[in-house]
């Protein structure tokens, strides 16, 4: 357990074929959580440029149309 600290690498047990448990340090948590959201904004992104390529785009009349905005 004490070289847990010094690698912040997850720790994994596996009593049972079917279960387990991860231990982690909470900064490399914390550094998978914010790379899971950055990916999450990459992935958006990516879908935001291919609906501009395909011309899904509304001009900024018909978006307050659509909003139901004056």
């Amino acid at each position: 357990m004490k070289n847990l600290n010094a690698s912040n690498k997850p720790l994994f047990i596996q009593p049972k074929i079917d279960s387990g448990i991860v231990i982690l340090d909470i900064d490399y948590y914390e550094s998978l959580l914010k790379a899971q959201q950055e990916l999450n904004l990459l992935n958006k992104l990516a879908i935001a440029e291919q609906q501009i390529k395909n011309g899904e785009v509304f001009t900024k009349e018909e978006l307050k149309l659509k909003l139901g905005i004056k």
